[in-house]
């Protein structure tokens, strides 16, 4: 048998340590935090705005009351009167009996 040749050592590199982490920067001051607007709660708008805004909605609502008015107000106004006049003229038209039935029984 032949003498079997010694282990091989591998080569020694000149190796140098791990670098260490790089050191991490400075935190920011942290502020306290702030309270956050509930959900359901609109942006708010400057006041001008909300006149101007309010001021279009009455206008346009103004407008839809007279466009209706011209067209259905007058059909209305004509129903209430068919409702209402007879039983005026009624009442009017029985005190004018008692009156007369009163005036004929005082001439008897």
């Amino acid at each position: 048998m032949s003498p079997e040749p010694p282990p091989r050592k591998a080569p020694e590199t000149s190796r140098a340590a791990p670098e260490p982490f790089p050191p991490k920067p400075p935190e920011p001051a942290r502020l306290p935090p702030q309270p956050q607007p509930a959900v359901s709660e609109p942006p708010r708008v400057s006041l001008p705005d909300i006149d101007a805004e309010m001021r279009a909605i009455r206008e346009a609502m103004l407008s839809r009351v007279e466009k209706w008015t011209a067209q259905e107000g007058v059909r209305v106004m004509e129903r209430v009167a068919r409702e209402i006049f007879p039983k005026v003229a009624e009442e009017m038209i029985r005190k004018e009996i008692e009156k007369l039935k009163a005036e004929a029984e005082e001439k008897e």
